[in-house]
């Protein structure tokens, strides 16, 4: 058996959870700049309420990761999901029959409160294996880019063609999709997490498979992470003016940018997880970070040096997307994942928001150089606490049918003494599994499941 193969419920979760995150993605990332433009001729409207109908969806994505991480403990996945996606919805057609400024507000804020993102990201981790977690994440993390470049094409161009009321009813249209995919793809594996299930038994689980410094170390991680992505798209843009480039050409940078940063970051995630070097790498790409900006407020201003900047921070972005909800997920009992996975993901709409909010002011008030060198500053504050993480365990979890007629727990104090790679253990009644993790580096698989045939289970 092969226990690092994505399996097929594993792969059909992941299609659909990258689905939903790409349709959801695409109509904000076309919004926004339309609403920039086109968003003053709403009744009422004025540059005030528009920031307000930008900000708003990232602010009630903020507020209500934590209280839908609770609903999810209480009601369970699907039922929680089905909200999200409800609100959305919901939100989505208040858009569409919209005649003021304040109809968009109210439209964009039910959009917000109904991504569940961390929701999401919590069911993800609970459904795919430990060791394939990351390839799952790293999905994610592709989806994303290719929305961020699709909207960049197809949101002028919708909004020429169909107008912003054009685009309200195409999100309208992708968020029935995403409903429709969610229906297909993800509900049918929210009931099989067995280790979920109420009538666990907690056999045994380490002392220090939870580590309060390293969860604030990640948390923070993803602050800091989405801080200065929209600091950067701050820096960003206005260089690309100063070079030459109009505004209706930066897709064009930011297109062949991300594709080359793929083109190195796939083979560095699939590198890292295989020699375990994810806790150097990411220390490594936090450096990055710091002589992304370096670059720029060192050397006079050229295409070469601003795409060599621009190519470090997207190569370090896409890496820390990926390795921080992974190695965070590691650490977390499952009894808490739910609710430390919510304020990750609030932790994450933060850093958006404060990242844009000071990045603005500091440009607004200190000029360019002082945005590079907050820039820095918090990119040297984030390497400080990373370097002090713990190095990561490198678990995988493997699950066993079991004979419910077994009394096999006096044979666990066995397992334990004979193998002291074992994380966790649970069993649960009603599915007759045990789900066994376990860190890599002290034991596999097939030691385990010999031990298990040996005993007859």
């Amino acid at each position: 058996m092969n226990d690092y193969k994505l399996n097929t419920h594993e792969i059909r979760i992941t299609i659909g959870v990258c689905i939903i995150f790409m349709l959801r993605m695409l109509g904000m990332f076309m919004v926004t700049p339309a609403m920039h433009t086109t968003g003053i001729l709403f009744p009422h409207s004025n540059k005030f309420l528009i920031g307000v109908a930008i900000g708003i969806y990232g602010l009630m994505q903020a507020i209500f990761q934590i209280p839908f991480g609770f609903l999810s403990n209480r009601i369970g996945y699907k039922y929680t999901i089905l909200i999200g996606l409800l609100l959305f919805f919901i939100g989505s057609i208040i858009l569409c029959f919209s005649n003021s400024i304040f109809g968009i507000i109210i439209g964009r804020g039910l959009q917000g409160i109904g991504t569940v993102s961390s929701v999401f990201i919590a069911l993800l981790s609970h459904v795919i294996r430990e060791q394939n977690y990351i390839k799952s994440i790293s999905c994610i993390g592709i989806t994303f880019g290719i929305s961020f470049l699709s909207a960049i094409i197809l949101g002028p161009i919708i909004i020429e063609y169909f107008g912003l009321y054009g685009l309200f009813k195409i999100i309208v249209l992708a968020s029935i999709l995403c409903i429709l995919v969610a229906l297909k793809y993800v509900f049918p594996y929210c009931d099989t997490v067995f280790y979920q299930n109420k009538e666990k038994i907690s056999i045994y689980q380490t002392n220090s498979f939870m580590k309060k410094y390293d969860v604030f170390a990640y948390v923070i991680s993803i602050f800091f992470l989405h801080f200065l992505l929209t600091l950067n798209f701050i820096i960003f843009p206005k260089n690309m003016e100063l070079l030459g480039y109009v505004l209706k050409k930066h897709f064009e940078i930011y297109t062949i940018i991300i594709i080359l940063s793929l083109f190195i970051t796939i083979p560095l995630i699939i590198f890292s997880e295989k020699k375990k070097y994810i806790r150097l790498l990411m220390i490594f790409v936090i450096f990055m970070m710091i002589m992304s900006s370096m670059i720029l407020l060192i050397f006079k201003l050229n295409f070469f040096i601003f795409f060599t900047s621009m190519y470090l921070f997207f190569v370090s972005f896409i890496l820390s997307e990926t390795f921080i909800p992974s190695l965070l997920s590691r650490i977390l009992s499952i009894e808490y994942k739910n609710i430390i996975m919510s304020i990750y993901s609030t932790s994450q709409f933060l850093g958006i928001a404060l990242g844009g909010a000071l990045g603005g002011l500091t440009y607004q008030c200190c000029g360019m150089k002082t945005v590079f060198l907050l820039d820095i500053s918090i990119s040297v504050v984030w390497l400080i606490i990373f370097y002090f993480i713990t190095p990561p365990k490198y678990i995988c979890s493997i699950s066993i049918l079991i004979n419910k007629k077994r009394n096999f727990k006096l044979d666990i104090d066995t397992l334990l003494q004979n193998d002291s790679g074992i994380i966790l253990i649970e069993y649960s009644k009603s599915d007759a599994f045990l789900l066994i993790k376990f860190d890599s580096t002290k034991t596999d698989a097939d030691r385990i499941r010999y031990f298990l045939q040996d005993k007859k289970y």
